[in-house]
């Protein structure tokens, strides 16, 4: 199985459904239009003379064309390497050399980045310059090779050398099962997403539209108003990081919110502290899942309370991990619903 057979899978099944919403532009794209996009993006690339297998950088804020380039990079054959905005211009230089990137396509917040690139002799482009779409007929889009590399994601270290991770179609169509069969989601439910899309958010907000769901692409994230915004959108799903929790624990409180829509809450990039542990708990009332070695390996875990899932504690485990466990790793690498378990992991730990 390969991301262009999966997505063109989505169009079919929910073609008239939303699937991304963007409320800041007042945006939206059905899963037909996604579709359609992504395979006009392709032909965009073409037209560049960007060919099948090369490498093409992001440089972009969330946002739906964001979702566009990094969904039609993989369904058109070629790679897609998300970078990290935070980096320095030298940092994000080592990682597109490294890379070996025939293109970067970049949001207008990083023009100024993009042209000092251009200097040392990058290809640059707007990244709305290839998210237009396309007025004529669209060609059938073609599948890809399952074992034809799909990502390269980038991650940090001890070295300070650029290192990526190589992900096939294979590995991340195994990440996506895993993601979708943890999660639970159901067509059309919602899933707010305020977190930044590289080089994980955007796989794990793949995987919501592949069960059918609608993606809100809700900006940065807000303290103040994210537990509102829930509420708003009537969004099921939700992601946030340790930090952006205790951001939203010290300006809410723990008080249970009212979320009458609400079913997870995905936890990721780092361990929890029992502090941000306990008070998570207490606001979404258990609702919590930790996505867990999405970076580096097709696997997910999910947190859950004693009523879901029997407890399994280490012997000295602190207060705040009573009553919960991780659920076992999935993985599996020879395609979509293909998958063996493999030892239970607690978040933080490899």
């Amino acid at each position: 199985m390969d991301i262009s057979t999966l997505l063109g899978q989505a169009a079919g099944k929910w073609p008239e459904a939303s699937a991304l919403h963007e409320p800041a532009t007042g945006r939206r794209l059905s899963f037909a239009q996604l579709d359609q996009a992504l395979t006009a993006f392709g032909l965009a690339l073409d037209d560049l003379g960007i060919e099948p297998g090369a490498r093409v950088a992001l440089l972009a804020d969330a946002s739906v064309d964001y979702l566009i380039a990094d969904y039609g990079c993989m369904a058109n054959g070629r790679v897609r390497v998300p970078l990290d905005p935070a980096l320095s211009q030298g940092e994000l230089l080592a990682q597109l050399r490294d890379a070996g990137a025939a293109l970067l396509l970049f949001s207008s917040a990083y023009s100024g980045v993009a042209e000092a690139l251009r200097g040392e002799g990058v290809e640059c482009r707007h990244l709305a310059s290839l998210t237009v779409g396309c007025a004529s007929p669209l060609p059938v889009r073609a599948a890809q090779p399952a074992q034809s590399l799909a990502s390269l994601n980038y991650t940090g270290g001890t070295t300070g050398l650029p290192k990526a991770v190589m992900h096939r179609h294979a590995s991340l169509c195994a990440v996506l099962q895993n993601v979708v069969m943890g999660r639970g989601a159901l067509p059309g439910d919602v899933l707010l997403n305020v977190r930044p899309l590289w080089p994980i958010a955007a796989v794990a907000v793949l995987a919501h539209l592949l069960a059918g769901g609608e993606v809100v692409l809700g900006g940065r994230f807000d303290s103040k108003q994210f537990l509102d915004s829930l509420r708003e959108y009537r969004v099921a799903f939700s992601s946030l990081v340790p930090t952006q929790l205790l951001r939203l624990l010290r300006e809410s409180g723990n008080a249970p919110a009212e979320l009458p829509c609400f079913k997870s809450l995905d936890i990721g990039a780092a361990a929890l502290t029992g502090e941000v542990l306990e008070g998570s708990f207490s606001v979404f009332a258990g609702r919590i899942a930790v996505l867990y070695g999405m970076t580096e390996a097709p696997g997910a875990a999910t947190c859950r309370r004693r009523k879901w899932l029997r407890c399994v504690r280490p012997a000295k485990a602190p207060k705040a991990w009573s009553g919960v466990r991780c659920s076992r790793r999935r993985s599996g690498s020879t395609g979509w619903m293909s998958a063996v378990s493999a030892k239970s992991c607690w978040p933080g730990r490899s």
